[in-house]
Order: structure tokens, then C-alpha cells, then sequence
């Protein structure tokens, strides 16, 4: 799919609002990014060729993957015409229009003829530049055939600010598209700094998880996205930060096996804390500037696992270090063991399917947290509780009461409930898929 990019808007300095970054990016950046993930292989930007200059230097990236060519919409109308070819249809996206990653599969999903927008009538409609009437806002992305660029561009080239959406309208009022709501989708019409940074406020709050959990939620979560307000802007990939936070991580785990039996080792337990805290960084940066890779997943959920492996091992260690009973060596020794079956089962799987996400794998721990029987919502709980957020802010807690042998405990117990529940949802899946149901993603 080919895709026109309206990005003959200014700033009140002059300079085209497309230009203007916004979390590490600039705005026809982000249109780009957009469109691509809607299957969109070449793009034309649309401006006053007075503008190309400053919206060639706003594209920095190397990686966008999107064939890209500037044309003035007054003078050049018929060679945008024919560069975007008869027939197929057309994605139309507003360059100066923020908005979320959830933005691409809507326009992925649109038909030819669609028109992306919000519907608030006690509001009279959005911004005057995007206003559609009867209360609709256009969405800033649109998906049309070519017979219906014309007029469009047109429209454009008369008043870059708002003509678009003005056009768009009469299409929608002469029967020539048609309007199709998209609740909840995220955006932000850009036109100067203080709407850069309401654009910059909503980016972020994109990247809160529905499944992000209490202690995520309120405290991992919002000192993950501090940091990332600051990296964003910085020239540091997702997957240093991967590689950092493991070595944080594997510092605190040292620092527990082989430091005195109190000190040392709530240190190593603050240490393994902060990584998990910052474990959320490289995702979030990797989400906000588009920047995720089979690489990158597999960097994150295997130094994450491996700690949780290492960190019960460090327990065992320091508490056979200090003369306790062999018991807790050969539990360390089991936990090391269920936690790694549970990586294989889980890991077997995301291979299969050419993911690199340990979530992609349907574990149904959250359903198995509920389930009526007695044994199974047991296992499930426990499971649930051993995710890392919830696991190693508790063992802060227990370090810094000089309680190893409880960590201990429950590294072997969530160990074995995740491995029971990740193996019984495994076996599930092959008979689910030898009676010909699909082993889609289901409940992690």
C-alpha cells in the first residue's frame, strides 16, 4: 500500500510542524512509523516545496523501511496523481497528528473509502483543523481510492492547516466516504509547544500496561517512565538498557552469594530491585520510538529469566556459605530446575510461532489464579505471584529482615507452581491442537 503524507502545516515560526520532535521523534517520523506498521511500503509528503528542506532533515532515521518522496500538492498535483498509482487504494495520514502504535492496525483494518475519526457532539467537534461537523473530528488518518485524491490535494494546497479535513467533510456529505469511529484511540493535533507537549504526556501514558500489575503499576511504572522521559531524547537503544539492567541484576545476585549473611545481601536485593524497575525502560523506549526487534524481546525476557534463575541460586549459595542445613542447597538446586523447565516449555513455544515474547506463550496463569479447583487456583496464584515485580520487591523486604530462608522458600514454590502450570497448559495446548483447535494466545 502507497500512502499520501499531509505535512504542509506551520509552526507560528514558519517551519512545518512535521518537523517539530516529539519523544525522540519527529512528527512525519511517527507518521511514517505509523504507516508502515499498516503495511505501507512508499509514502509522498505533501508540502510547499518550501518546507522540503526542513521535513528532509526531520526524517533521521535510517530504519523506517518506507520508500519516501516530497511533492508540492499547487504544482506538482498530477505527479503525485500518477506516482500513486490508479486503483489501489490510498493511506492518507496528517503528519502533524500524534498518535499512539494502536493507531497502525486501525489503519491497516480500514477499506478503501474510510475515514478515521471521533465522535464527541456535546463537544461540537476537535480542533478547527481536523473538524469534520456534526460533531466528528478526523483521527488524521484516512484511507481513500485515488479518484478521491484529487480534490484532496487540492484542498491541501489552498490551505495546508485545515483543508484536508475540510475536503474529507464534503466527501463524507456527498456519499464519497464513509465515517468510521475509533474509540479510544489516542491522538494529538500539533501546532506549537504547548501541544508538543500534551502530544509528549500522552506518548507516555500509552505505555501504561492494562496488564501491569498493582505493584507496577504504582511503583515500578512510574519511575521506569521518569527515567525514560530522560533517555528519549538520548542516543541510547532499548537493547543497551536490556544489557545494563542484566548486569545490575546479576551484580545484586553476586552480592548476595558471596557477601556476609545481612549487608551484602540487601544490597544485592535493592540491586536486583532496581533492575526490575528499570527492566520496564528498554520496552518503553523501544514502544515510543519504534524501535522493537526480535533481538530486543529475546534480550529482555531471557536476562530477565536468567536472573530469577541465578537469584534463587545466589540464596542457596550464601545460605550454605554460612553453615545452614544442605536442605537449602537442594532447594536451590530444585527451584534452579522447575524454573528452567518452565523456560524451556515456555521458550519451545515462542520459537515456534517466530516470536521473541515470553507473553506471547498462553500460560493462563491469571485464569488459573481464579479457577474453581482448589489445587489448581492455588498453583496459579502462587505463579502469579512469582512475577518479577511482585517477587523481588517482596524479597527486599524479607533481605532487609534477615529472612534468606523465606526468600528461599518461596523461590521454590513460585519456581514449582509456575513449572506445573506452564507444563499442564503445554500439554493442554497438544491436545487442543491434535482435536483441531488452534494454540492461539490465550491468558498471559
Amino acid at each position: 500500500m502507497r500512502a499520501l503524507l499531509l505535512a504542509g502545516a506551520r509552526l507560528p515560526d514558519g517551519a512545518p510542524a512535521a518537523a517539530l520532535r516529539v519523544a525522540g521523534l519527529s512528527l512525519l517520523e511517527r507518521a511514517l512509523f505509523v504507516a508502515r506498521d499498516a503495511g505501507v511500503t512508499s509514502a509522498v509528503v505533501v508540502a510547499d516545496a518550501a518546507l522540503h528542506g526542513g521535513l528532509r532533515a526531520a526524517v533521521r532515521r535510517q530504519d523506517v523501511g518506507v520508500e519516501l518522496t516530497f511533492a508540492d500538492p499547487a504544482s506538482e498535483r498530477d505527479r503525485i496523481l500518477a506516482g500513486l498509482g490508479v486503483g489501489d487504494p490510498v493511506a492518507v495520514v496528517a503528519a502533524d497528528v500524534a498518535h499512539t502504535r494502536h493507531a497502525s492496525p486501525a489503519l491497516k483494518g480500514a477499506r478503501p473509502g474510510d475515514v478515521l475519526l471521533e465522535e464527541k457532539p456535546e463537544s461540537g467537534g476537535g480542533p478547527d483543523a481536523l473538524r469534520l461537523g456534526a460533531g466528528r473530528t478526523w483521527l488524521g488518518l484516512a484511507v481513500l481510492g485515488p479518484e478521491r485524491l484529487g480534490g484532496l490535494l487540492e484542498a491541501a494546497a489552498r490551505d495546508p492547516a485545515g483543508g484536508a479535513a475540510g475536503a474529507l467533510g464534503a466527501e463524507l456529505s456527498g456519499g464519497g466516504a464513509r465515517g468510521v469511529p475509533v474509540p479510544g484511540l489516542a491522538w494529538q493535533l500539533v501546532r506549537g509547544a504547548a501541544d508538543a507537549k500534551a502530544a509528549r504526556r500522552m506518548l507516555f501514558g500509552s505505555l501504561v500496561k492494562p496488564a501491569d500489575g498493582w505493584i507496577s503499576r504504582h511503583l515500578n511504572r512510574p519511575i521506569s517512565l521518569s527515567v525514560s522521559r530522560v533517555l528519549v531524547g538520548l542516543p541510547v537503544h532499548p537493547n543497551h538498557l536490556s544489557v545494563l539492567v542484566f548486569l545490575i541484576s546479576m551484580a545484586g545476585c553476586a552480592c548476595v552469594a558471596w557477601g556476609d549473611h545481612y549487608w551484602l545481601p540487601i544490597l544485592g536485593a535493592f540491586l536486583v530491585q532496581w533492575g526490575s524497575i528499570l527492566d520496564g525502560c528498554d520496552g518503553e523506549l523501544a514502544r515510543l520510538r519504534y524501535q522493537g526487534s526480535l533481538l530486543g524481546a529475546w534480550l529482555d525476557n531471557a536476562g530477565d529469566d536468567l536472573t530469577t534463575v541465578v537469584y534463587s541460586i545466589a540464596v542457596a549459595v550464601n545460605l550454605g556459605r554460612f553453615g545452614h542445613s544442605p536442605v537449602w542447597t537442594w532447594l536451590g538446586a530444585a527451584t534452579a530446575v522447575f524454573a528452567l523447565i518452565a523456560i524451556a516449555v515456555s521458550y519451545t513455544y515462542i520459537v515456534s510461532i517466530g516470536s521473541g515474547c515470553v507473553q506471547d506463550f498462553p500460560s493462563n496463569v491469571e485464569r488459573a489464579a481464579v479457577a474453581r479447583t482448589p489445587l489448581r487456583k492455588l498453583w496459579g496464584f502462587i505463579a502469579y505471584l512469582s512475577k518479577r515485580d511482585t517477587m523481588d520487591l517482596i524479597f527486599l523486604g524479607l533481605a532487609v529482615l534477615g529472612l534468606l530462608e523465606v526468600i528461599a522458600t518461596l523461590f521454590f514454590l513460585g519456581a514449582a507452581a509456575t513449572c506445573f502450570v506452564f507444563v499442564r497448559r503445554r500439554v493442554e495446548m497438544r491436545r487442543e491442537a491434535r482435536a483441531g483447535v488452534s494454540e492461539g494466545c490465550g491468558g498471559a
